[in-house]
């Protein structure tokens, strides 16, 4: 038996759906803050196009949800359509059809991003991705089914029960999630267990530490909300699944843009803690000399204990064009000692 009726859960699905849209809108707008915060300490940077368009496009999904929710609670409540009430298990108008179809696109994007992360920042090593990959096709093929099926009866009296499609893609979507978060966490935490190894008074301040607690944030609130939808399948409350959906289309792109904006404040603030480190470590009296990554002979302490560290930053963005801390260390002249 139904909690509540499939009326009443749209109302409460749009209720729902734009707090968690506000909170999406906020976090895009930190997200775009932090992709552009280099220029405003004064490092040049390159501007992270793809990780920006991901970002846009997440969010356009998300409101294309929203306002079609909106339009269905205006035909059922304003209109009073019968024919805009829709099915549980079944896609009974093209408003479930839609709201379908951004759910795919937003969980497809979204585990396509994690996997694509996770490749990189293991050096990619592909063997470790298999799964995901294997998880994240399966989970789409199963969205297509269920458009599809639910399409050839879409304008029948009888239709077509989309349960077991939508149980298995939530699953799997589950599965790459958490593998593919899992393996995003557990590189940063070695990371940082590495550099904390150097300067254990450090363990609790370094940038690493951050992005490690915003990994395990986002793959937690991602996760958790799939999980709870795969809840609510199993357990037949078929009603309770049309809230919860529209709060996962928000809640893909709140991750997203959470993982990235904590990431490039504390790859900003490693990369201005270096600059200031270089240019109070000398004295005064020796003459200035470019640092060069091809002059090792001027290379400081620092660059040994924190390299680890700007590497993961870079390898965490997923972009080969990213300036490691050597090219960055051969844009700045401070005043050094040359070592023998």
């Amino acid at each position: 038996m139904e909690p509540y009726s499939a009326d009443l859960a749209t109302m409460v699905a749009l209720f729902l759906g734009s707090v968690a849209y506000g909170i999406n809108l906020l976090s895009l707008a930190a997200c775009l803050e932090a992709m552009y915060m280099g220029r405003s300490l004064g490092i040049v940077r390159r501007i992270h196009y793809v990780m920006l368009s991901i970002a846009l496009i997440m969010f356009c999904i998300a409101t294309f949800d929203i306002g079609v929710m909106l339009d269905n609670n205006l035909e059922i409540f304003v209109e009073h359509n019968p024919d805009a009430i829709p099915s549980p298990v079944a896609l009974s108008n093209w408003w479930s059809m839609a709201v379908f179809c951004s759910f795919i696109a937003q969980a497809f994007l979204g585990d396509a991003v994690l996997i694509y992360r996770a490749y990189i920042i293991w050096d990619r090593r592909w063997w470790l991705i298999v799964l995901p990959i294997i998880t994240w096709l399966g989970a789409t093929a199963c969205g297509i089914g269920g458009v599809t099926v639910g399409a050839k009866t879409f304008h029948s009296t009888e239709h077509a029960d989309i349960a077991p499609f939508v149980t298995a893609l939530v699953a799997q979507t589950f599965a790459t999630n958490f593998v593919t978060s899992s393996l995003i966490i557990g590189f940063f935490w070695n990371a940082h267990k590495k550099i904390s190894a150097h300067n254990a008074q450090q363990q609790t301040s370094d940038p690493l530490t951050k992005i490690t607690e915003a990994g395990v944030e986002s793959g937690v609130l991602y996760t958790s909300s799939m999980l709870l939808l795969l809840i609510i399948y199993a357990a037949g409350s078929h009603t309770s699944q049309i809230p919860m959906s529209r709060i996962i289309v928000q809640v893909i792109a709140i991750t997203f843009n959470l993982i990235i904006t904590v990431g490039m404040r504390q790859e900003e603030r490693f990369r201005v803690s270096v600059k200031r480190s270089l240019s109070q470590t000398e004295p005064s009296n020796v003459s200035p000399v470019a640092l060069s990554a091809d002059n090792p002979s001027t290379h400081t302490r620092s660059h040994v204990t924190r390299s680890d560290s700007s590497d993961s930053f870079d390898r965490s963005f997923g972009t080969k064009s990213e300036r490691t801390l050597k090219d960055y260390r051969g844009s700045i002249h401070v005043p050094v000692r040359r070592e023998i």
